[in-house]
Parts: structure tokens; C-alpha cells; sequence
């Protein structure tokens, strides 16, 4: 097993690493591929993609706000809707950083 912390990780890789860089279900996925279940070939972006995405386009700050403008017991469905959303538009107007993007292409 690689001890880096890589960006995307294949599923028959996946249960080599731990939980926290890939999730449990990556993992699940990757017991069921071993244990001869059909499962699509594919793999998973790692924690660590996720945080370099957050980073380079500088999105901690916008996720903080739209989470902690309001105290969440006393906001309204349409707003944590609305909240959930501008925060999934900021995802989608991000760049993708060039070396997760030649490590998906590869």
C-alpha cells in the first residue's frame, strides 16, 4: 500500500486504506469487488482531493458562512435549502487543480 495520501484510489484498492481517507463505503465497495460481487470497475476521489479542491478555490470560507449564519435549530427547511445550495453552486464554479485533474485522466 502507497503511504501518501493519493487523490483517487481504485476500488479494488480501496480497502487497503483507511476509512477517513476514503469513507465506508469506498471501503464496502472495494470488500464486495474481493469477495467476488459484481461491482462496476471504478474509483474514488480521497479526502485529500476533497481538501485540495477546498483550497484551491477557496471555498472554506464561503461553506463557513452559508453554516454558521444562523443557529441550524432555528432555521427554516427553505433556508438550510437555500444554504445547501449556494454551497453546491460554489462547488460546481470551481476549478478543478491540475495535478487531481492528470491523476483522474491517467
Amino acid at each position: 500500500m502507497d503511504t501518501t495520501k493519493p487523490f483517487l484510489v481504485t476500488l479494488e484498492d480501496a480497502y487497503d486504506y483507511p476509512s477517513r481517507l476514503l469513507g465506508n463505503k469506498t471501503r464496502n465497495l472495494s470488500l464486495c469487488k474481493r469477495k467476488g460481487f459484481r461491482v462496476p470497475d471504478g474509483f474514488a476521489l480521497s479526502t485529500e482531493c476533497y481538501l485540495t479542491y477546498i483550497s484551491s478555490n477557496k471555498l472554506q470560507d464561503a461553506i463557513d458562512f452559508e453554516l454558521y449564519r444562523k443557529p441550524f435549530q432555528s432555521m427554516r427547511w427553505e433556508e438550510i435549502w437555500d444554504a445547501a445550495f449556494r454551497i453546491r453552486s460554489s462547488f460546481v464554479r470551481g476549478i478543478v487543480p491540475g495535478e487531481i485533474e492528470k491523476e483522474i485522466l491517467r
